[in-house]
């Protein structure tokens, strides 16, 4: 009996190590930085992009585009908190609805419009039933030799509607396949293949 107990444990330990590994369905990742925390979960924070150009581009094409293609709308989010009747001794549950980010989209725009740096977010689905998250970015954004490089720095999500759970605003993007890091990127990766398009016929 004790060494069914032992196998069930181990097995859950392997279970629970595992479901904390880099979600394979980020692939080679050669285009993002992660960072690990004191526990040693893995953190996305940062994806970059590049495209050729075909032609040289417009003094103000790139401040352009970033202020066409780039969003930074507010966004409510919803959850729940639970308190204890100091009287009663039962537990109570009351929704919270809050607003957060929101805010001016260019910040800095170089001499010579060959860098911009623009905060933005942006709404996903997660490819589960009824929950949706929201991306925000700092982007950093230049023009050189025919080229644009896009990086997406300070990546954080939050979920819109936490449930029955409390919601604790935006936090890292985890790695790990239940943190559905994927979906945050492919709606990076499609704000950054607009601005390409935006450049490409601008």
């Amino acid at each position: 009996m004790r060494s069914l107990i032992f196998i069930a444990a181990a097995a859950a330990t392997i279970v629970g190590c595992v479901s904390m590994e880099r979600s394979p369905a980020l692939g080679d990742a050669g285009n993002l930085i992660f960072e690990k925390d004191a526990y040693g979960n893995e953190f996305i924070v940062e994806a970059k992009y590049s495209y050729k150009l075909a032609n040289p581009t417009e003094k103000d094409a790139l401040p352009l585009c970033v202020s066409q293609i780039v969003e930074n709308r507010s966004v409510g989010v919803k959850g729940n908190t639970t308190s204890i009747g100091p009287y009663t001794g039962r537990l109570y549950t009351q929704q919270i609805s809050s607003t957060l980010g929101g805010g001016q989209v260019i910040r800095y725009v170089s001499d010579d419009r060959k860098k911009v740096i623009a905060e933005g977010a942006a709404t996903y689905e997660t490819g589960s039933a009824f929950v949706s998250r929201n991306v925000r970015y700092v982007l950093t954004a230049k023009t050189e030799e025919q080229a644009l490089n896009l990086s997406f720095g300070k990546l954080e999500h939050v979920q819109l509607d936490s449930g029955v759970a409390s919601n604790n605003g935006y936090g890292k993007i985890g790695s790990w396949a239940g943190a559905t890091p994927d979906k945050a990127l492919e709606k990076i990766k499609s704000v950054a293949e607009a601005l390409h398009q935006c450049l490409t016929h601008t």
